[in-house]
C-alpha cells in the first residue's frame, strides 16, 4: 500500500513519464503555456472559444481530444496545468447546457479529483468526487459502474 503519487512514480518510473505521442510533443512550460495548449488544441482539431477561454465540445471526439491534451502536462507531472485544462473543459461544458453531454461533467470532475489526489489535496479531491457522484447519479442508469468508481474514490 502506497500513496497515489508514489504509485504513479512506481508505474511510470520516477525519472521518465510515458512517452508523449509525437503529434502532441509540445514543451508547455512557463508563461507561454496557454499558447502551447492552444497550439496543441488546434493540432487535435478541438475548437476553442478565445473570448470565454474555454473548449467548445460539440462531439465526443472533441472531449476525447481534450483528454489527450490534458495528458501531456499530467504525464510530465505538471498537475496544475492539467487542472487548468479540465477547468476550461468544464466551463465549456457548462456553457453548452446540453443534456447529451451531462455525463461528461461527472467524468471531468472525477478526473480533476484524481489529479488533486496526486497533489495530496484530499479535501478538494473529495469535493470533486462528490460532484462526480451527484452528476453521474442524475444522468446515468442505476448501478452504472462509473458511479461506483467515483463513490469508491470518495472513500
Amino acid at each position: 500500500i502506497m500513496p497515489t503519487h508514489m504509485l504513479w512514480d512506481h508505474i511510470w518510473g520516477s525519472d521518465e513519464p510515458p512517452p508523449i505521442p509525437s503529434h502532441m510533443d509540445y514543451k508547455a512550460e512557463g508563461p507561454d503555456e496557454d499558447e502551447d495548449i492552444l497550439q496543441l488544441a488546434a493540432a487535435c482539431s478541438v475548437p476553442v472559444d478565445l473570448d470565454e477561454d474555454t473548449f467548445i465540445i460539440a462531439s465526443h471526439e472533441h472531449f476525447r481530444s481534450v483528454l489527450d491534451i490534458a495528458m501531456v502536462p499530467i504525464q510530465g507531472q505538471r498537475f496544475d496545468s492539467g487542472l487548468k485544462i479540465f477547468e476550461k473543459l468544464l466551463k465549456g461544458l457548462e456553457e453548452q447546457n446540453d443534456d447529451k453531454f451531462e455525463h461528461l461533467h461527472g467524468c471531468t470532475n472525477h478526473n480533476m479529483g484524481i489529479i488533486l489526489m496526486c497533489q495530496s489535496d484530499f479535501s478538494q479531491a473529495l469535493e470533486r468526487f462528490q460532484r462526480a457522484v451527484q452528476v453521474r447519479t442524475n444522468c446515468l442508469p442505476q448501478n452504472h459502474p462509473d458511479v461506483a468508481v467515483s463513490v469508491m474514490r470518495q472513500g
